[in-house]
């Protein structure tokens, strides 16, 4: 997508939530100075820079970088056909993951629902403000959280607050898959996998 329609959908988002630049300096620690420089520049900052400003749009670093339309009024409902469904893969300490965003273009929004596999494989520890759902497709997973461990199957479902040090990994023969629903009450959409993941050392490997 060419910089300068990056620079204009992120002034575009701002008036959407009616924010100003004070509000979005506040939300984002940025000077009003940097971001009004920023809104008139025909150059991008940082990547980081605009993952903090997304965040505080209340949308995700991909909604800005892509060419999907930021009309408020199109925005009030979001369809994703099955035809339209996006496989996407992440790699987290040598663990891969693969999951399929099924809200992806309603933007603002406070649930990002998602269909994950869960690898045999996956020992990181997460913790984070939030709420997660989980609704398991096929297979069979261990969660712990709080440090009490829990077998699901398919069927089963968990709703659970995410500040509790938590994790899960398939113990089936093949991966299982979920149905997942994300919560923010701040509205900062994050890719799963990706945020709220304690140091290492605190995720023990069977053995270790």
């Amino acid at each position: 997508m060419d910089e300068r329609k990056i620079i204009q959908k992120i002034r575009e988002l701002r008036k959407q939530k009616r924010f100003t630049l004070d509000d979005l300096a506040d939300l984002t620690g940025f000077t009003k100075g940097y971001l009004s420089k920023i809104e008139n520049s025909a150059n991008l900052p940082p990547l980081s820079t605009l993952h903090r400003i997304a965040s505080a749009l209340g949308v995700v670093l991909s909604q800005i970088l892509s060419e999907e339309n930021t009309d408020p009024l199109e925005n009030q409902i979001a369809f994703v056909r099955k035809n339209q469904r996006r496989e996407m893969q992440v790699a987290i300490h040598g663990t891969q993951f693969k999951h399929w965003p099924l809200a992806h273009r309603k933007i603002g929004r406070n649930m990002d629902p998602y269909i994950i596999e869960i690898p045999p494989d996956n020992y990181q520890v997460y913790q984070h403000e939030g709420e997660e759902f989980y609704f398991i497709l096929e297979g069979e997973i261990e969660l712990n959280y709080g440090g009490e461990s829990y077998r699901l199957e398919a069927g089963d479902s968990v709703y659970f607050d995410t500040h509790i040090p938590h994790s899960g990994r398939s113990v089936g023969e093949k991966p299982a898959q979920a149905l997942t629903m994300f919560y923010s009450y701040k509205k900062i959409n994050r890719e799963p996998f990706t945020g709220g993941i304690l140091p290492a050392r605190n995720s023990k490997r069977p053995n270790e």
